[in-house]
């Protein structure tokens, strides 16, 4: 599993979920889904539209209580249902953008519950992927969270 060095732009997080690999597959795609879980930190999502198809774009707008706002967009480049979905991400904050980065989500099949790999490139600086490490640690603990209320209910 790579985690975050001085040597490498790039990371990987590994999580399992007590949930079958089409719940977590469905909650990558569907904007409703998305806009529970995919903020960190004092950010929440505004808005969130998804072209779930090679070549389709999405965005996620988000602000918080403090007043900033920023947004996030790109383009899927693999969709390989329910195992593989890679895209483009882009943050944009006002005055500036990220590089393209690319990340690319795997899961795996363990009987009922899924292992997901989270991959990450192409930062441009060790402190942005130190950040976006941090922050998609949090996000994918309110994915957790998302999907066991949605699994009470």
């Amino acid at each position: 599993m790579l985690k975050p060095n001085e040597k490498l732009l790039e990371f990987e997080l590994t999580r399992v979920f007590d949930a079958p690999r089409a719940r977590l597959w469905e909650n990558w795609l569907d904007p409703d889904a998305v806009a529970d879980w995919f903020a960190a930190g004092e950010y929440r999502v505004i808005g969130a539209r998804i072209d779930p198809r090679v070549g389709g774009r999405w965005r996620v707008d988000f602000a918080s209580d403090a007043g900033g706002t920023y947004y996030e967009h790109g383009t899927f480049t693999e969709l390989d249902e329910p195992e593989r979905l890679g895209f483009t991400m882009i943050q944009t904050f006002p005055g500036n953008s990220s590089p393209e980065m690319q990340v690319t989500v795997t899961l795996r099949d363990l009987g009922g519950r899924t292992e997901l790999t989270f991959h990450q490139s192409g930062f441009g600086s060790l402190a942005h992927r130190d950040g976006m490490y941090d922050g998609w640690g949090e996000c994918l603990d309110k994915l957790a969270a998302h999907i066991a209320q949605r699994s009470t209910k």
